[in-house]
């Protein structure tokens, strides 16, 4: 179930991320009301913006238990999600019941977070994972929104603003995922909401 998709619109300057509101058991889907994204702002002014796949119980814990550690100066954004990040959020899932170890390994649901004009998708064992595009995207209709992004990204930016793209994605996603539903909520972090 499930379609996260994220877009750092360069010129603005700002991150969007969007989702689907479709919760899915077999073959009976529900629109819930929780979003399945949400915006999180910690005491020294670090916003990010998360939004999961899989279990809402996931994101229940990472929206209303995760504390946002402290981005240390002399520490490099991708490093920081590596290490404080993620050990925050193994903390919290495995203090709440929430991990599975499977293989040796910790395993969760997946989530993308945007976090200083960045996209980092988080996978099952806790690797962050960027890409080079300025756009990601997952879930169950997450190739089809990364396919619609690259189309609009590559040949209509003068178009599309950032919100544009992700709603575009969405509606996408919608007409070939039969496990992505409207609405969408759609959410965005400038580049000044990080202090």
């Amino acid at each position: 179930m499930t379609c996260i998709a994220g877009y750092i619109d360069k010129k603005t300057k700002t991150t969007y991320m969007g989702a689907d509101t479709a919760g899915v058991s077999g073959y009976i889907i529900s629109r819930r009301k929780d979003s399945k994204i949400f915006s999180r702002t910690n005491p020294y002014g670090n916003s990010m913006l998360i939004g999961f796949t899989g279990s809402f119980r996931m994101g229940q814990l990472l929206r209303y238990k995760l504390t946002i550690p402290k981005h240390i100066k002399n520490i490099d954004t991708y490093e920081y999600m590596c290490t404080y990040f993620i050990d925050e959020v193994k903390n919290i899932l495995t203090e709440n019941g929430f991990t599975k170890i499977v293989n040796n390994q910790n395993e969760i649901g997946k989530f993308l977070v945007a976090y200083n004009q960045r996209l980092f998708i988080i996978d099952s064992d806790l690797q962050v994972g960027e890409s080079q595009l300025n756009y990601n995207a997952c879930g169950s209709g997450g190739d089809i929104a990364l396919a619609s992004m690259r189309t609009l990204d590559n040949y209509s930016k003068e178009n599309y603003s950032g919100e544009a793209i992700i709603n575009t994605a969405l509606q996408v996603s919608e007409d070939f995922c039969s496990s992505v539903r409207k609405p969408f909520v759609i959410l965005s972090l400038k580049e000044e909401d990080n202090v």
